[in-house]
């Protein structure tokens, strides 16, 4: 019963941060997002998980909960009235007011914005949250939550106080650093909650890098090309929060639908479930290579623009960021070869009972799982929503070439369908060729060693990350 109303009150409250239109609704709705969570994570008789949702919520109160009141008691001095505290109100009163007023409500917002997203370096509670937590409620914290708190940055700090060049680098910049944090953090993980966990950090930091950080940092430069590159970016980055939702609740479904048939999450000693798992196993797989940004799924179209965004930016700041997400999605993909080889590849005699998990816990990876193709392969299907949604918050949407074929900005075009078609070619020729035979079974080959069992044959994670292999 009470992870029912925890769980409904976080659904709802979270539905609320985004549908007010008044600063004082806007940090109550905020506070009950975070008391309920704090509930859900809290939600465990081991006191390794008690531990970890108290960090999370004295985390959340002093870097979180306490800047969003200061912001609301510097809003209440301004405007002068409870009533009257809606975010058209508080902008008006702070065009006119003095600068370092502005600079406070700034640096209040943007602390409390990037600790609940989990950026560097406030990011120290995401972790052990995250595994603490059903994976249910993790799903839901690193698929919605997250983005709440990229809500609150355009809604309150871009919209509300005004686009600033200045705090825009900052947002890229450290937006920068948090993708490639999360993600190296998350190359040495062997616990697979933790590992996703990681990587909700560092997939944070792709869409600040984008969403915000190009974004404010030219749109402000006017009506030209600069700021048609700064509206490409804002819609990349909210394209790659669409995504992120997407995939990492589907990979947090995974991990917790494994959890559900061995009773753990360590990648050190799971392995071959492949072969009884098959549906959650190849659900996985599409959402590992969204998240790694492999075409033609979805992840790979957002963190493209984003590339595009930061190339076009004019601005060696941001192009070194974008440069620098591109290597950092080369260390996600070897992250998540370690996370879907750990448990679904090799041999493992010891889950020769596991069977699938129930069909409605199937059904819930599946839908989003799916979504990961089709929007990879059809980005018109959402795209064209998005933009409409960068026109109404920023006054210009970005200037992208989209279709039921093609997507790109300016020359640079990719066609998702037209990568299909010559991948199927291509996979369809290597079939012809080698004419591979069903069947037939080997020994693998094991190296000369005596010491290890056939049926344990498999990498597993701590070799993935070390080079060396054990039992």
């Amino acid at each position: 019963m009470v992870y029912a109303i925890a769980y409904n009150t976080l659904l709802a409250s979270m539905a609320l941060v985004v549908t007010v239109d008044s600063m004082e609704y806007f940090v109550m709705s905020w506070e009950l997002m975070t008391i309920s969570s704090f509930i859900l994570v809290f939600f465990s008789e081991e006191a390794r998980d008690t531990i970890a949702s108290v960090k999370y919520y004295i985390t959340m109160h002093f870097l979180d909960t306490i800047p969003l009141f200061l912001a609301l008691g510097t809003a209440y001095s301004l405007v002068g009235n409870f009533e009257e505290l809606t975010f058209e109100t508080i902008s008006q009163a702070l065009a006119t007011a003095p600068e370092h007023t502005r600079i406070v409500m700034y640096a209040l917002l943007t602390i409390a914005f990037m600790t609940k997203a989990g950026i560097v370096p406030f990011h120290f509670w995401v972790p052990e949250a995250y595994r603490a937590a059903p994976s249910s409620v993790s799903a839901v914290m690193a698929g919605i939550m997250e983005k709440v708190a990229l809500y609150g940055l355009i809604a309150l700090v871009w919209r509300m106080i005004g686009a600033n060049t200045a705090l825009g680098l900052f947002v890229a910049v450290i937006g920068a650093i948090t993708l490639t944090v999360g993600t190296l953090y998350a190359l040495r993980e062997t616990n697979a909650k933790r590992l996703l966990a990681y990587h909700s950090i560092g997939q944070m930091g792709y869409i600040w890098l984008g969403g915000v950080g190009i974004g404010m940092a030219l749109i402000p430069k006017g009506g030209g090309a600069l700021a048609a590159v700064g509206a490409l970016g804002a819609f990349a980055g909210v394209f790659h929060a669409l995504n992120h939702a997407i995939f990492k609740s589907s990979l947090f479904l995974s991990a917790g639908a494994v959890e559900y048939r061995t009773g753990t999450v360590d990648l050190d000693v799971l392995g071959g479930l492949g072969k009884y798992m098959k549906w959650t196993a190849l659900a996985a797989l599409f959402a590992s290579l969204a998240i790694s940004g492999v075409p033609p799924f979805n992840g790979f179209i957002s963190k493209w623009l984003i590339y595009v965004a930061g190339y076009y930016s004019q601005s060696y700041i941001l192009a070194l960021g974008a440069v620098l997400a591109a290597f950092i999605s080369a260390a996600t993909l070897a992250s998540f070869v370690k996370f879907y080889g750990s448990q679904f590849g090799g041999e493992m005699g010891r889950y020769k009972n596991v069977r699938e998990v129930p069909g409605v816990m199937v059904v819930g990876q599946w839908i989003l799982a799916a979504l990961t193709l089709i929007i990879g392969i059809v980005p018109g299907t959402v795209s064209d929503m998005l933009n409409e949604g960068i026109k109404a918050g920023f006054t210009m949407g970005a200037p992208i070439e989209d279709g039921l074929y093609r997507i790109g900005f300016q020359s640079v075009l990719f066609s998702p369908v037209l990568f299909v078609i010559v991948l199927g070619v291509l996979a369809f020729g290597l079939y012809l060729t080698f004419k591979p035979e069903y069947g037939k079974e080997a020994k693998p080959w094991d190296c000369g060693s005596t010491q290890i069992d056939e049926d344990e044959y498999r990498v597993n994670a701590e070799g993935s990350i070390s080079g060396t292999r054990r039992k």
